[in-house]
C-alpha cells in the first residue's frame, strides 16, 4: 500500500522523515510522499478576521498572532515590546 503523509501544524520537525519512517517500519505500506500544510497561521488571521494581511499594520498582524498562544500576560507584553524594536530599528535602517 502506498501512502502520502500530509502533515499539518506550524512547527518545523528537522527530523520529520526519520520519525515518519520509524512509525512505518513494520507496516506493510510505502511512504511515496511527506508533505507539510504550511502557513496555518496566516490563513487563520485571514479566516477568522475576514481581512487580508494587506489591510493590516505589521503590528495588527503581530498582535493578532500573539493572541493565538497562550503566554502569561508579562511573556506577550515583552514580545511585543521586542517587536517593536526590532521594526523600529529596520526602519531607521532604511531611512
Amino acid at each position: 500500500m502506498w501512502l502520502e503523509v500530509l502533515v499539518q501544524g506550524d512547527d518545523y520537525l528537522s527530523d520529520l522523515q526519520a520519525r515518519i519512517q520509524s512509525i512505518t517500519a513494520e507496516l506493510p505500506v510505502e511512504v511515496l510522499r511527506i508533505r507539510r500544510e504550511r502557513g496555518n497561521a496566516a490563513a487563520t488571521l485571514q479566516a477568522e478576521a475576514r481581512e487580508t494581511l494587506d489591510e493590516l499594520t505589521p503590528f495588527e498582524v503581530f498582535d493578532k498572532r500573539l493572541q493565538q498562544e497562550t503566554l502569561d500576560e508579562t511573556l506577550a507584553a515583552q514580545l511585543q515590546a521586542r517587536y517593536r524594536d526590532i521594526v523600529a530599528s529596520l526602519q531607521e535602517g532604511a531611512l
